[in-house]
């Protein structure tokens, strides 16, 4: 009898968890995103970030990190540097395959 009311009940607390885990995750990166001067320094940890990620041979989230930093920065330069990378990384995919 209890293995059903666990049958019926864990579905919806799934759904409520990863529900709260969505909405913290989303709260968190608005906060990083906010116009208070932090959205340079949001690119430039993703650059890091991706940059980390070529290092050890992820290149398909260097180039999702290398695409965020591109369409966020106001920085020409790390615009400029972060499109090299991502063709870098594209090229490195291709020659994985």
């Amino acid at each position: 009898m209890r293995r059903k009311q666990l049958r019926k009940v864990f579905p919806a607390i799934l759904l409520l968890a990863l529900l709260f885990t969505g909405c913290d995750t989303l709260r968190t990166s608005y906060r990083e995103l906010s116009p208070s001067g932090k959205m340079e320094n949001y690119a430039e940890t993703r650059y890091n970030k991706a940059i980390n990620y070529m290092k050890v041979s992820r290149f398909e989230l260097a180039q999702e990190q290398f695409a965020l930093v591109a369409a966020t920065t106001n920085s020409p330069e790390l615009r400029q540097r972060a499109l090299e990378a991502y063709t870098k990384a594209d090229r490195s995919i291709a020659l994985k395959r």
